[in-house]
């Protein structure tokens, strides 16, 4: 289960326009919530963002696909859903291992329930806080966007470029090393 959502997980970035029940939503945040913490601290709270006033306020203030500027999402296409990733001060001041291991078990979580993800680290914090009516202590870190995918992303071979590009149909094809690549050191070999 896990090792096929792992294998499957790619960003998607439109999305077909049918609304994901409110009960998958909270059940990816109560797996998410299970993520490894540095020392156990668990600095991390979520929010879940669904209804169409807030998920269209969100949308217009995220930056999607930044190696293709011309890139458009449709009203049609945009994401039903939304959980960000919040960071309480008053626990810790930087956890971006925790923000990390949390947003894996968010996407492969949604992965196994059939959804699709793309994780944004480009937004404007301040709006979303008071979108989201967060407390001056809670931080925004980091937003995925979720729905059922309307277009497919897959893995090709590194060549030229670390710069995911679209095919014909719109497609997104992503360069990423072999391992051979990355494996610098084994015991085994």
């Amino acid at each position: 289960m896990a090792k096929e959502a792992m294998a499957l997980r790619r960003s998607i970035r439109k999305f077909f326009p049918k609304e994901i029940p409110y009960a998958t939503l909270k059940e990816i945040v109560e797996l998410a919530r299970l993520y490894p913490s540095g020392g156990n601290l668990q600095p991390l709270r979520f929010a879940i963002v669904s209804k169409k006033e807030y998920t269209d306020t969100l949308f217009a203030d995220l930056r999607w696909a930044m190696y293709l500027p011309d890139y458009t999402i449709e009203e049609s296409e945009k994401p039903t859903a939304y959980i960000v990733i919040l960071r309480d001060e008053t626990i810790k001041k930087n956890c971006d291992y925790d923000v990390g291991a949390a947003s894996t078990m968010v996407m492969l979580a949604a992965t196994d329930m059939g959804l699709a993800t793309c994780a944004i680290g480009n937004f404007h914090a301040g709006r979303l806080s008071t979108l989201l009516h967060l407390p001056e202590t809670i931080k925004p870190e980091l937003v995925i966007a979720l729905g059922y995918p309307a277009q497919e992303s897959r893995v090709v071979p590194m060549a030229d470029s670390i710069r995911y590009i679209q095919d014909e149909q719109g497609n997104f094809l992503v360069p990423k090393w072999n391992t051979e690549d990355i494996l610098v050191f084994s015991d085994q070999e």
